[in-house]
């Protein structure tokens, strides 16, 4: 999963859960409609790069997670849903800044 950041698409991590056997299979189809075979990211960590499907960035997610790490990937993310009432492009995060 990622948000766009001023670079581009961002990394933030992989999310494996919160999800029933129907969103599973509805999310499932609708990635694999997207699906492309370029990297629509700035950068991706290397042992994802290998393993990676890659889809067109046009999904917007809900996603629990408990904080951001160090290096901006979101910690135990949780599939909420999709959301529809929005374009994938407008959302940014909202991580609190730390002093």
């Amino acid at each position: 999963m990622g948000e766009f950041g001023p670079e581009g698409l961002v990394y933030r991590g992989r999310v494996g859960t919160g999800w029933n056997d129907d969103v599973l299979h509805s999310l499932g189809a609708k990635l694999e409609a997207l699906e492309t075979k370029t990297s629509p990211f700035v950068s991706v960590p290397s042992d994802i790069r290998r393993r990676a499907r890659w889809v067109k960035p046009e999904l917007v997610a809900e996603i629990a997670y408990t904080e951001v790490t160090k290096d901006k990937v979101l910690r135990h993310p949780s599939f909420i849903a999709l959301r529809e009432d929005k374009p994938a492009k407008a959302v940014r995060g909202n991580e609190r800044r730390r002093p």
